[in-house]
């Protein structure tokens, strides 16, 4: 019998990867974990909707410091749809993680959320349901209002809608181009994370990646709910980022400003796109090693 995909991810990581579903008011979570439960807690939100295999390269270092806790997001990766579809982000998204690591009994955690789930991690930081040590915000939406040409146009339904019509990621193949695209190094993707995010696009329309992550704009802006401007003083834990300096997604010198007008430490990784973790996962890890060492 052939192995999942999940399966392959999992095995190609040396550090044992456990999975639960966690059964909430709002619907099931799928949670991945890793590493001695006795170690400080640290949970990784992945972006778009591909899953806790976006942290496969830097699970094996991380592991070894760190309990970690990775949870697929509602109707993505392997987390079945939530209750709260199609209502607001902080519904949909927020509050079913938030019960999900409230049942495990999970407190008292560092937090890192990449992409979308750096935006998910500030609002659980900035809700304080759960005790929040440090939030670490990787390549994040909501940081600033900038959007790029080609984000602008998928914001305008009738040529968003031909998009995601037009761009197939039926073969790996296909599926390497679509999530190196905003990589400077595609070439670091892994044949069996490639497999799994393959599959997991292909689970049912809704995963389609360009369908998910269409819904962070409205036309020619981003959504109003997930700019964090006037929620990053709400926050009481440390926040900090480390950022793919050559992200297209992003105007980096704005990102920079943002920051410092937080005053929140910022670690750029010079070389790398949007998925530091991935690009240069060893530099990524000594940049969280560093911040997380303040503490």
């Amino acid at each position: 019998m052939r192995m999942s995909s999940l399966n392959q991810l999992s095995q190609s990581i040396r550090t044992p990867v456990s999975l639960a579903t966690i059964a909430t008011s709002h619907g099931d979570v799928q949670v991945a974990t890793a590493g001695d439960a006795g170690l400080p807690s640290l949970v990784l939100i992945h972006g778009a909707n591909i899953g806790w295999g976006m942290w496969y390269a830097v699970i094996d270092r991380l592991a070894s410091q760190y309990h970690l806790i990775m949870p697929d997001l509602p109707g993505c990766g392997h987390s079945p749809v939530g209750k709260n579809a199609n209502t607001t982000f902080l519904r949909e998204f927020v509050l079913p993680l938030e019960a999900a690591l409230q049942s495990m009994g999970i407190n008292a955690v560092h937090i890192i959320g990449h992409s979308f789930g750096g935006w998910v991690a500030a609002m659980l930081a900035a809700r304080e349901a759960i005790s929040v040590r440090s939030l670490g915000m990787i390549n994040s939406v909501g940081i600033d209002t900038y959007l790029n040409t080609k984000s602008k146009l998928l914001s305008i339904p009738p040529i968003g809608d031909k998009a995601v019509a037009s761009v197939c990621v039926k073969t790996n193949d296909q599926t390497k181009a679509f999530l190196g695209e905003p990589m400077s190094h595609p070439e670091t993707l892994s044949d069996e994370f490639v497999q799994y995010a393959r599959d997991v696009f292909n689970t049912s329309a809704s995963h389609h990646p360009l369908s998910f992550t269409r819904r962070f704009t409205k036309p020619l802006q981003i959504h109003p709910e997930l700019l964090l401007n006037h929620v990053f003083p709400t926050i009481a834990a440390p926040v900090y980022g480390v950022w793919g300096g050559e992200d297209p997604l992003f105007d980096i010198s704005r990102i920079k400003a943002a920051f410092a007008v937080h005053k929140m430490p910022l670690h750029v990784v010079s070389d790398a796109g949007h998925v530091p973790m991935i690009e240069k996962s060893t530099e990524f890890c000594a940049m969280i090693e560093a911040e997380l060492s303040r503490l």
